[in-house]
């Protein structure tokens, strides 16, 4: 009789945590988020003072003052798109400007940053996308962008540590060239251009958002020939980024002398946010940045082309639960991927 009496008592302990932890469940999962209640002051690191991505983070932060939200986002100048991975990674920002290829590196902690704690970066935000432009002169010999017509050539990948610099050595992966099958040259668009100019230089290859300055000055003074890359190398690259790199097209309306679209792949820049950053700020942020962006795209061009269709264009990691959450409330095209 008292080993039933004990075990009738063990199960109604056993019952009342249970239930207990039920209702507590229960009344956590009811609760209703009501956003940022408090005053709170995030940074957004840019890149270094006078460049596109540090004035577009001074017109956020002016922005969030004129609207008078409870979000104070401070503009912060650093050494660029690639250190800011680690920055916020490490702590040191809330929110920054990379790309979705560097981002993409920094949550799985690798390539440069294996440094870096893994699944720190978190997606909020595709912006504008860097397209890969690959020219040739018109009587070089080079019709096609091939391992056969590249082996052997003088191409510019860009400078070390630039963006441009990421593409073309995708590109290069992707046609299964190595180093010592071409001459590298480890220079800016510009130097690329002179080079070009100058006979020293076959392929140029250099990203950016069309039209790129120094492109229009490359064929204003030669005739040159923009190539096509093929489907099944586009397809290695955003392969081998894990979906960073995307498909696109340089429309023939963006320069003079293009009688088609070009096929080349394109590497989104974005905003992205530290994990530990609270739900309601990021959820604030991004409210207020998407809701507010008519405001940005009068006071910078740049903004233009950041359309609800886009805005997770490229990004190949878990968004930040801010960010996911507003997403969802708008039903963003595209963000039942993200809420897996």
């Amino acid at each position: 009789m008292k080993k039933v009496l004990v075990m009738f008592f063990c199960l109604c302990v056993a019952f009342s945590v249970f239930a207990q932890g039920t209702t507590e469940a229960s009344t956590k999962t009811s609760e209703e988020f009501k956003g940022l209640t408090y005053d709170a002051t995030v940074s957004l690191a840019a890149n270094p003072v006078g460049q596109s991505s540090y004035q577009q983070a001074a017109q956020i932060q002016d922005m969030f003052a004129k609207v008078g939200s409870r979000l104070s986002v401070i503009a912060e100048a650093t050494n660029g798109y690639a250190a800011n991975v680690s920055l916020v990674a490490n702590g040191e920002a809330e929110i920054a400007f990379t790309n979705n290829l560097m981002l993409s590196n920094g949550y799985y902690a690798k390539g440069d940053y294996t440094q870096i704690p893994a699944k720190k970066c978190l997606g909020v935000i595709s912006l504008s996308c860097n397209k890969t432009h690959v020219i040739v002169l018109k009587n070089s010999g080079i019709t096609e962008v091939s391992y056969e017509q590249f082996k052997g050539k003088r191409i510019g990948i860009g400078q070390v540590g630039g963006t441009s610099r990421y593409d073309a050595l995708a590109l290069m992966e992707a046609l299964g060239l190595k180093e010592g099958d071409y001459t590298a040259a480890n220079v800016k668009g510009a130097e690329q251009t002179e080079m070009m100019k100058n006979g020293q230089l076959d392929v140029f290859i250099w990203n950016g958002k069309a039209p790129i300055a120094t492109v229009l000055d490359l064929i204003a003074s030669k005739e040159c020939v923009f190539l096509d890359i093929p489907e099944d190398i586009i397809e290695k690259v955003i392969a081998n980024s894990d979906g960073a790199y995307t498909r696109q097209t340089l429309t023939k309306d963006y320069y003079d002398g293009l009688d088609h679209d070009i096929v080349t792949f394109g590497n989104n820049a974005v905003l992205f946010a530290n994990a530990d950053v609270a739900e309601e700020i990021v959820y604030e942020f991004t409210k207020t940045f998407v809701e507010h962006l008519d405001e940005l795209k009068e006071v910078n061009k740049g903004f233009k082309e950041i359309v609800p269709e886009k805005m997770l264009e490229g990004i190949s990691v878990p968004l930040h639960p801010g960010a996911l959450r507003y997403f969802q409330e708008i039903n963003l095209p595209g963000i039942e991927a993200y809420a897996k």
